[in-house]
């Protein structure tokens, strides 16, 4: 589960995919054993 420091969340399962964006701020619980799987991606000016 993902939850931001506004108290949104979501919920993500084996299999989903998703994007946490520049600047988040918050939590990410993990539920279940489960593979991460990072990639970090910064545009040049």
């Amino acid at each position: 589960m993902l939850r931001d420091n506004d108290g949104n969340s979501k919920t993500v399962r084996a299999g989903d995919r998703f994007v946490i964006p520049a600047g988040f701020r918050g939590t990410w619980e993990v539920l279940e054993t489960c593979r991460k799987i990072y990639v970090a991606f910064e545009q040049k000016a």
